[in-house]
């Protein structure tokens, strides 16, 4: 998927077809934050997440390839039992926090 956002704007595209699978108002758009961990044999790891709703499709679940620092959540957001299934960069992530209201929920990596 290509999530285009803009100042006012979502739209969600299919990258083989180019189709438009939906487009909202970022108003009529809600993100909440989730941690992924996975547990491995030798340790657990934890991946930031989101889950993004936008009206007309499932809910896309998008977690961050960068980890710690900013692009980490703060303490208290809950964890998801589900891999995401999209990723984004760290650059990515900022946006897309910021352009969902999450972004009060990021790490502060000035302490």
């Amino acid at each position: 998927m290509f999530i285009d956002v803009d100042t006012d704007a979502i739209r969600v595209i299919d990258p083989d077809s180019n189709a438009l699978n939906a487009s909202a108002l970022l108003s009529q758009v809600t993100a909440t934050p989730a941690i992924y961990r996975s547990a491995g044999s030798e340790f657990v790891s934890t991946m930031p997440a989101m889950a993004v709703c936008v009206p007309g499709m499932q809910p896309l679940t998008i977690g961050c390839r960068d980890y710690g620092g900013p692009f980490s959540w703060r303490d208290n957001v809950p964890a998801a039992n589900d891999p995401p299934a999209y990723t984004v960069s760290g650059a990515d992530w900022l946006t897309l926090a910021e352009k969902f209201g999450l972004a009060a929920y990021l790490e502060d990596t000035a302490k």
